[in-house]
C-alpha cells in the first residue's frame, strides 16, 4: 500500500503528497533532468546537500525518495519550484470529450514534461504538412 507523507511547502502550507512507486520516478526523473540542466554530477549535488552519490542514483531511479527535509534544499539548489516536483491533482472535466480524448486527457497528463514537448512538436509537424 502506497503511504502518504506530508511536505512543507515555502510560505507555510502543507500538502499531501504519495509516495507511489509512480510518483518516486517521476520525482527521480526530476531530479535527474535539473541536475544534468545545472551540469552537476551525482556526486556534487550529493556533497551539496550532504549525501552520497548512492542515495541520488536510488532517487534518480525511483527505488526510494527524498525525505521531506530535503525536498525545499534540493529544489533550491537544483532551482526548480516545489510544486514543479509535486503538482496538485487536476480535476477531470469531460464535458464534450469522447472516452478516446478523454484518454488521451489523462495519459498526458501522466507524461513527464519533456516527453509531452515531444509529443507536442510531432502534432506541429503533423498539422503543418497537412496544410
Amino acid at each position: 500500500m502506497d503511504k502518504l507523507c506530508m511536505i512543507q511547502i515555502s510560505g507555510g502550507c502543507l500538502k499531501m503528497i504519495d509516495d507511489s512507486k509512480e510518483t518516486r520516478l517521476r520525482v527521480g526523473n526530476i531530479i535527474k533532468n535539473a541536475r544534468l540542466a545545472k551540469g552537476l554530477t551525482q556526486r556534487q549535488l550529493g556533497d551539496k546537500i550532504g549525501k552520497s552519490n548512492n542515495v541520488l542514483t536510488n532517487w534518480e531511479k525511483g527505488t526510494n525518495s527524498p525525505d521531506v527535509d530535503m525536498i525545499e534544499s534540493l529544489c533550491t539548489i537544483l532551482e526548480i519550484p516545489v510544486s514543479e516536483m509535486f503538482p496538485q491533482k487536476k480535476e477531470f472535466v469531460s464535458d464534450g470529450l469522447t472516452h478516446v480524448e478523454q484518454n488521451l486527457i489523462k495519459n498526458w497528463r501522466k507524461l513527464f514534461p519533456e516527453d509531452q514537448a515531444k509529443i507536442m512538436g510531432m502534432i506541429e509537424l503533423k498539422l503543418h504538412d497537412a496544410k
